[in-house]
């Protein structure tokens, strides 16, 4: 290609990019030769700059001229972002961000095979720093795995069946280094308990086989029905305190350690 013909190649990739066709943007540049998709990537990249358009997406090109990314401003001031493979030229993901920064999805990847639209992750950034990762079956659209950051630092993830959806347990670390993992049957209710300290001390238990435990309920003031907290007593002065709400759903939960010192150590994580 001469200057002439790089200069008409961008304007028609631009052009196509324009009407929301990044993706024969990226195949028509990853055909060409290794010279003339460099010279034509740097032709797109100099136009950007020297003559702007709100059409046209912002994009991003790899040290060979192949396209990187291709992000767009919606109609309702959310950013959506394609992601492309440097080998292949193929898309490989597509991303939505909210206007304000907080919100990030991803649409699209390029290992499942499903249309787009399917959300398969949701990231969020909430004010008081805390953040939430949710990971869905695209074949659903239901969460799978659901990661939450408290503004503490203490990090839960909850694992869903997914065949039929439900919570089956949660995993929590928290700040000091502590662990606390619980499992869930059929109807919400805790089965199995297990915590490590910070010095690595663990306890368990198993609902019916408490085996020296102390387990205390606490019930519901009328008019509701069912339990409002459990507190678990280890014999070794570990507490674990589960909170419900009125659907005997787990609000929130807290580990206090009693042994081997004389301060006391409390994790609270307070569910969403």
């Amino acid at each position: 290609m001469d200057e002439k013909e790089i200069a008409a190649k961008a304007t028609e990739l631009e052009k196509a990019a324009e009407r929301g066709n990044e993706h024969y943007l990226a195949n028509e540049l990853h055909d060409m030769s290794p010279q003339e998709r460099l010279a034509v990537a740097k032709q797109i990249m100099w136009d950007q700059q020297q003559h702007p358009s709100p059409s046209l997406p912002r994009l991003e090109f790899f040290d060979d001229g192949d396209l990187k990314s291709a992000l767009k401003t919606e109609t309702n001031g959310d950013q959506r972002k394609e992601l492309y493979d440097d080998n292949t030229g193929k898309l490989t993901a597509v991303r939505r961000y909210s206007t304000d920064g907080t919100e990030e999805y991803t649409d699209f990847d390029e290992n499942t095979k499903y249309a787009f639209g399917d959300i398969l992750t949701y990231d969020r950034k909430n004010p008081d720093g805390s953040t939430e990762h949710r990971r869905f079956d695209p074949k659903t659209n239901s969460a799978d795995l659901i990661t939450i950051k408290d503004k503490r630092g203490n990090v839960e993830t909850a694992i869903y069946d997914t065949t039929n959806h439900r919570l089956v347990a949660t995993d929590t670390k928290f700040n000091d280094g502590s662990t606390l993992h619980l499992v869930f049957d059929a109807n919400k209710q805790i089965i199995e308990v297990a915590t490590k300290d910070k010095d690595g001390n663990i306890n368990n238990w198993k609902r019916g086989d408490n085996n020296g435990v102390k387990v205390t309920e606490k019930q519901l003031p009328e008019p509701f029905r069912g339990i409002d907290s459990t507190e678990i007593l280890f014999k070794d002065g570990m507490k674990v305190h589960l909170g419900y709400n009125v659907d005997g759903g787990l609000t929130n939960y807290w580990t206090r350690d009693y042994n081997k010192r004389k301060d006391i150590d409390l994790n609270w994580f307070n569910r969403r």
